[in-house]
């Protein structure tokens, strides 16, 4: 969701309740009066029978009528969310006297994002239902944290925007933020007594009390909170050297070969500028996609900047409100998902069809694994040991938009001139991986829905099949910019093609010798083959380095000449070189504009073994941080996950600040929040001897071992023994009080839990005070940094795993519920009765299965749950950054060390893998002022 429209659904749910209670003073308790202030507001509230409208509809807003319809037989909790959400339309997504009429005090109502951009209109044909109003409202960085943990997100489509923001205005409405953080942090009230106060359910009172760990803390009293007059700051205008000159006018189609550190995405935004400035190109019908999700929102965010300022409205005194006109910004996947929620129904997805992640496409595979015909890939004793591989197979096969069928074709060709009976093996494996993939595919279909990888096969299988839509794309979209060029992979290459048409209007920009994601289906291919796909193209560098220094620069060209032969050599007619190398009449792509110095910036190293190694790379450290470099100005970049662990210890046994890149599961404060998962999932009772550990629920050893005999000697569980807090008589005292304690924990969360997210959120928020004393600590420590500053509590490492590892919950629980769905709406086509909902034990089994294949497919987030935590970071920790080069991407360091360098290992040859080559180069780019290679 864009955020200048969930500020704007905050802001105006908090003026809405200024301007009521400077009216009604005499209101001073914290339910909001909500029947009072729709009516107050100029709204009247009729109800309708539950089988007046479609099952689970709750309400609706009467189109050009000031009339709230409501579903008579709601709860009253859910009831008064309703009517919030109704009143949320009213006011964010009506064009007329009621916004002016509610807003008319602030002076900003102009701020809103007019309620018909890009939205669909409100009719009584389409009310509000249980999908819609959703008092489990998740927050926006909860939301990004989600993403982060997953690798993919839930794509909204225009209507789910607007039912999100009706949502978030009824969120703040009834639980403004600030009085909750309040009342839970400084007043210590628990969950059950908040819901009360403010009259909403447990449900949501929980979701809110996740906000307060996801949403950055303000100083107190930081002042009025109107409505957001801009989302976005000004900027001056840039200067650009005459190769970025050149690029932003070139020609279409251009590629533009940019060089490490020569202002990419600057020079995008300056094409941008010259589209709708010099060119008269209109916004709208600017398209500008990458390949992920941070370098587009960093194109989005800097792109507002840019025209903001150059908005002629500025000039007549105009401050604040959106755009009317922008150019659409976006990953390929993303505007491939949202091309499918409109057009999805011609290439067979349901019109809320669902994109599932690698974790759901192995649990597709396990369900079908009766009918595989298994033989190469068979494991007794792990059916389902093939199966990441084999995911990884169709993946890449829709890369390179290779169906199922085609798939098969392949082999058979293969098989057909296969010399021996290694190529023999190697065809059948095929063969077998193409009527899984055939089986894989058929199971999507019948659900309607697609994979990742889908999205743009799918997408480009409706450009070619259906005339109508590809000729409205193209009109659509006259100019397409694509930042990132070497990262895309084959099948967004087709699409980009079928996109740009006959015109041709495409501009991309990339540098082969920095495309490292070939293991995601990344084609440097694309930039190799540019002028093949693209007759007659441009052909323009970007050589100038901003942020590195000379020696650095010198380094990595020399690398690039010797090593790499990806971009366009010397002796190609497309070569763009900048000039020739002093010391070896290397060709130089890429040139140091920065000051050169005669102290030395890049320090190779030498160590007979790891041991001194790592010694020598702890010694460099701390004489840099005597030198004045803080710890979160060094980095350490490590080929594999292997090194990555291997320097996190040595650094962490010298005393050293640092935090292991390492995934949610693998995390020791994660396991124990595990612990009490397992005491209601596993009969066993296991979990006990990590619960145990808890200062909550403490027990010494002598107990544990009492306990454990005691269950021995019965015929009940020790899971049951613990439960029903049947402490054996020779149990401390002490122990006695921990396990009743625990006991009484384990029976609340059994009986209030609906689900695993709630499990887990009523045991870090009201069981015990986990997340309160962090929040706390964290406010504490705001309030000592003085007015002005922003605390981002997602730094602290703790409170990002817990939320992390809810967000894992929630996406099962998600899953859990799409699934339930599938069933009943199957069962009651068959005439059969609908099966009750499952036990909570029986739902935190199936989440534990979860975690295992999440953990199997390494999908728990670790590197990138990490490192966006501290990106996003006003303050960040003063820490040292160990992690893989993939992971540094479009990151930047003074200080890089780069540990490992074993020849034919990191860097390998080339020409045997380039990828581990331009990994190198990658890494040798990263930083800006010092260097410091160590070698062995």
């Amino acid at each position: 969701m864009d955020d200048q429209i969930r500020q704007a659904a905050v802001a105006a749910a908090r003026h809405l309740l200024l301007l009521y209670k400077a009216e009604h003073p005499a209101w001073t308790d914290t339910r909001t009066p909500v029947d009072a202030l729709v009516s107050w507001a100029g709204l009247q509230v009729e109800t309708f029978h539950v089988k007046d409208y479609p099952e689970g509809t709750y309400g609706f807003l009467e189109p050009d009528e000031d009339l709230i319809w409501l579903c008579r037989t709601l709860p009253e909790s859910l009831r008064r969310f309703t009517l919030a959400h109704e009143l949320g339309h009213a006011v964010l997504h009506r064009d007329n006297a009621h916004r002016s009429q509610l807003l008319q005090e602030s002076g900003q109502a102009a701020s809103l994002p007019p309620a018909s951009q890009f939205l669909p209109e409100l009719s009584r044909e389409d009310p509000c239902q249980q999908p819609d109003v959703q008092e489990e409202v998740v927050g926006q960085n909860e939301q990004e944290l989600l993403q982060e943990v997953l690798g993919i997100g839930q794509s909204y489509n225009p209507r789910s925007e607007r039912e999100l923001a009706a949502n978030i205005f009824a969120a703040e409405l009834l639980m403004p933020i600030e009085q909750v953080r309040a009342l839970y942090l400084h007043e210590h009230i628990p969950t059950t007594g908040l819901a009360k106060l403010f009259d909403v359910s447990n449900a949501a009172m929980l979701n809110r009390l996740v906000s307060l760990a996801t949403e950055p803390l303000v100083p107190s009293h930081p002042g009025p909170q109107g409505l957001p007059s801009n989302g976005t700051k000004t900027i001056a205008k840039k200067q650009y050297d005459e190769f970025q000159k050149a690029a932003i006018e070139a020609p279409t189609p251009a590629l533009i070969v940019a060089g490490p550190g020569s202002g990419k995405t600057s020079t995008l935004i300056g094409r941008t500028e010259y589209l709708i400035n010099t060119l008269a190109v209109q916004p709208e019908h600017i398209l500008a996609l990458t390949f992920s999700r941070k370098a587009a929102q960093e194109m989005q965010e800097r792109l507002g900047q840019v025209l903001q300022r150059d908005d002629p409205r500025n000039d007549k005194g105009f401050n604040g409100g959106a755009l009317q006109h922008t150019p659409t910004v976006s990953t390929f996947h993303a505007f491939c998902a949202e091309m499918l929620r409109t057009y999805g129904q011609l290439v067979g997805l349901r019109p809320d069809f669902t994109v599932i992640d690698e974790t759901e496409g192995y649990f597709l595979l396990r369900q079908l694994a009766g009918e595989m015909p298994l033989y190469h890939y068979r494991n007794l004793k792990s059916p389902a040991y093939y199966f990441p591989d084999i995911l990884k197979a169709i993946s890449r096969a829709k890369d390179e938009l290779v169906s199922p069928e085609q798939y098969r074709l392949l082999a058979l060709r293969m098989l057909e001139s296969a010399a021996d009976e290694e190529a023999q093996l190697s065809a059948h494996k095929a063969l077998e991986v193409a009527s899984i993939y055939a089986l894989y595919q058929e199971g999507l279909r019948e659900r309607g829905d697609t994979d990742f990888g889908g999205l743009i096969m799918l997408t480009v299988q409706l450009l070619q099949e259906v005339e109508e839509v590809l000729y409205e794309q193209q009109q659509r979209f006259h100019h397409i910019l694509v930042d990132e060029f070497q990262d895309i992979n084959r099948a967004s290459g087709v699409l980009l093609r079928l996109l740009a048409g006959e015109e041709r209007n495409v501009w991309v920009v990339g540098d082969a010798n920095q495309a490292i994601y070939g293991f995601r289906g990344a084609s440097p291919a694309n930039i190799a083959n540019f002028q093949q796909d693209y007759p007659g193209a441009v052909v323009l560098p970007l050589s100038h380095n901003y942020r590195s220094r000379p020696d650095i620069v010198d380094l990595a060209e020399s690398f690039r000449w010797r090593q790499l032969e990806l971009d366009m050599d010397s002796n190609s007619k497309n070569a763009v070189s900048t000039g020739e190398d002093a010391s070896s009449g290397a060709p130089r792509n890429v040139q140091a504009t920065r000051m050169t110095h005669a102290e030395t910036y890049v320090t190779l190293a030498s160590a007979e073994d790891v041991a001194n190694e790592l010694a020598g790379l702890i010694m460099d450290i701390r004489y840099k941080h005597a030198q004045g470099y803080a710890y979160k100005d060094m980095a350490i970049l490590c080929r594999t996950r292997a090194w990555v662990g291997k320097v996190t210890r040595a650094l962490a046994l010298a005393d050293l600040p640092v935090v292991e890149k390492r995934g949610v599961l693998t995390q020791q404060h994660i396991k124990d929040l595990l612990s009490i998962v397992l005491l209601l999932a596993d009969a066993s009772g296991m979990g006990i001897l990590r619960a145990a550990r808890q200062p909550e629920y403490l027990l010494s050893q002598s107990d544990i071992e009492t306990l454990l005999l005691a269950a021995r000697g019965q015929t009940r569980p020790l899971s049951w023994m613990i439960f029903n807090d049947e402490a054996p008589l020779r149990m401390s005292v002490e122990g006695r009080h921990s396990l009743s304690r625990l006991s009484s924990m384990l029976q609340s969360l059994s009986q209030f839990a609906p689900n695993a997210w709630s499990l887990l959120a009523q045991y870090l928020f009201m069981e015990t005070s986990t997340v309160r004393d962090l929040l706390i600590k964290a406010e504490s420590k705001l309030e000592n940094a003085g007015a002005g500053v922003h605390e981002n509590l997602q730094a602290s490492p703790l409170l990002a795993d817990y939320l992390a590892f809810l967000q894992l919950a929630r996406r099962y629980d998600q899953q859990q519920e799409m699934l339930r769905r599938r069933l009943e709406q199957a069962a009651e086509e068959r005439g059969e009765q609908v099966a009750p909902p499952p036990k909570i034990q029986e739902q935190l089994k199936g989440f534990l299965d979860y975690l295992n294949v999440l953990t199997r497919l390494g999908q728990d987030g670790g590197d990138n749950r990490r490192q966006g935590t501290e990106e996003n970071s006003e303050e960040e920790p003063d820490i040292i950054r160990v992690m893989t080069v993939h992971a540094s991407k479009g990151l930047e360091f003074p200080v890089v060390y780069l540990p490992g360098l074993i020849q034919r290992n990191f860097p390998l040859q080339a020409h045997a893998n380039p990828a581990p080559t331009r990994t190198y180069y990658a890494a040798a780019m990263a930083g800006h002022d010092r260097r410091n290679i160590r070698l062995r």
